[in-house]
């Protein structure tokens, strides 16, 4: 004897729901008395839902997430309480499936709490590194000059000694002074005592005088009697 009706497809989804497929429904038979709920379903999940996790770290924000999962806890206390459920071909009770819905609440928190760590270290590294940065600079400095041809000792301090420069032959040296010049000439660029030489092309200014008498010939009436 089952205290269920025929097995019905639910092929709509709630729009809140991750998971589509099939769900019993039932009445119980007469002369029975009360009896937990049991609501078998073959969840298959949407093809935009299946990367769960990599979902709330990245796309969606972890306080909705979180937020969305103790919803989830509390409507199952609420209204599923002495439940059972068979989802995945697992039977579940509220309880366990509370536990696993507990357990993904707290991995989110544990994610907060990791990347407010991590975002505290990376505070207190770019604070100590602007006090050493420039001591390590200077020291590194002081080693060089100390081995600058021992490639051994520079090496124990995880150094290399500096490439000696290749000087350049004539030939290549005359080439970059002539491609220099002709650079200068393409831009108009001059010495700074040709630049000084340059002047404005001004012949003359002519100045025109104003008298006292003129000013006051402008100034209008009708002043303070």
């Amino acid at each position: 004897m089952t205290i269920f009706g025929p097995r019905t497809t639910n092929f709509e989804s709630a729009p809140d729901c991750l998971c589509e497929g099939d769900e019993t429904k039932g009445t119980p038979a007469h002369g029975i008395g009360p009896a937990r709920l049991a609501i078998p379903a073959i969840v298959r999940p949407r093809k935009e839902a299946r990367n769960t996790v990599s979902s709330i770290t990245s796309k969606s924000s972890k306080a909705t997430a979180l937020a969305q999962v103790q919803a989830v806890i509390a409507g199952t206390e609420k209204h599923f309480s002495k439940a059972t459920f068979v989802l995945g071909k697992t039977a579940y009770t509220a309880a366990t499936l509370t536990e696993a819905l507990q357990g993904l609440a707290n991995a989110i928190v544990r994610l907060n709490a990791l990347h407010a760590s991590v975002k505290d270290a990376v505070m207190e590294l770019r604070g100590i590194e602007t006090q050493v940065a420039p001591l390590m600079r200077d020291y590194k400095r002081v080693v060089l000059a100390a081995f600058s041809t021992g490639a051994q000792e520079l090496a124990d301090f995880g150094m290399q000694p500096p490439k000696a420069r290749t000087p350049m032959d004539s030939d290549k040296r005359a080439g970059a002074v002539a491609k220099m010049r002709a650079t200068r000439k393409a831009r108009g660029t001059t010495s700074r005592k040709q630049k000084l030489a340059i002047k404005g092309d001004v012949t003359g200014v002519c100045i025109t005088p104003v008298t006292h008498a003129e000013a006051a010939a402008h100034t209008p009436s009708g002043g303070s009697k």
